[in-house]
């Protein structure tokens, strides 16, 4: 299994229901409901593990549906908070930084910069 899939099995387990995860960076038209879209950003080799462990980095964007900017301020304080906690749950993964962006000419977000260890499978 990639950490891909891992991390998208891990992000299914603690996410609302309500939420819509996109796996893959894609574009994204209306939305109609809080979104998560997952994108595979860097690989590194780990400098302090053992031969054959990479980083991989992903930008996870957490986007809020609402279009009006002060609805949508008040939901993204809430909503990354909340995704924030929920990766902290996730032991194999770190996150380091939040940003917040502008996900398309309506919709406000957050950049989650996230890393997981990798190993070659035996």
């Amino acid at each position: 299994m990639t950490a891909r899939e891992q991390l998208v099995t891990a992000l299914t387990a603690v996410i609302p229901r309500t939420w819509k995860l996109v796996p893959y960076q894609d574009n994204l038209d209306t939305l109609d409901r809080v979104t998560l879209v997952l994108k595979q950003s860097t690989i590194s080799k780990a400098p302090a593990a053992p031969q054959g462990a990479h980083i991989v980095s992903y930008l996870l964007t957490l986007v809020t549906p609402e279009t009006d900017a002060q609805k949508a301020e008040l939901a993204l304080d809430a909503l990354v908070d909340e995704l924030l906690f929920m990766l902290d749950g996730i032991t194999w993964l770190t996150w380091d930084t939040a940003t917040k962006v502008q996900f398309s000419d309506s919709n406000m977000a957050y950049d989650i910069t996230v890393e997981a260890l990798t190993r070659k499978a035996k």
